[in-house]
């Protein structure tokens, strides 16, 4: 599971070429830590904002939601450890404390992909693209 993130005209188009920004989010800590701040940005609809699964476009007014949310993530970043453990999910039908999956993350890691995110939107934003999400 995973979703492509790239500046594009939409999803029908390809990526932008000349964007080395271009990110793959993975179904691990770093995507479920950062998965609350991507839905606080999002505007009401019956999607997710960067989902996994599915397909997206990001512009205007949520894009600029989007680039906020992952500066106050970095902000948030200044109280973590330099590790610490995210719940991904749950192991089993028993939704409990024993049964959930865990993945470390690490602060400069978790720090480089939201500078790579943010990057990719001021990149998308000056040249009036979209944000594309293609999940798996």
């Amino acid at each position: 599971m995973a979703a492509d993130i790239y500046p594009a005209t939409g999803l029908d188009d390809d990526p932008q070429q000349e964007s080395l920004l271009n990110v793959q989010l993975q179904s691990d800590g770093y995507y479920w830590h950062l998965y609350w701040y991507f839905e606080s940005a999002k505007l009401p609809s019956n999607h997710e904002l960067i989902n996994l699964y599915e397909d997206n476009e990001i512009f205007g007014y949520e894009l600029e939601r989007l680039d906020a949310r992952l500066k106050e993530a970095a902000l948030d970043l200044q109280w973590r450890p330099d590790a610490w453990d995210v719940t991904i999910g749950w192991n089993g039908k028993d939704l409990c404390r024993e049964t959930e999956l865990k993945s470390r993350v690490r602060k400069h890691e978790m720090l480089s992909i939201i500078d790579h995110l943010l990057s990719l939107i001021t990149y998308a934003s000056a040249r009036d693209l979209k944000l594309c999400v293609r999940g798996d």
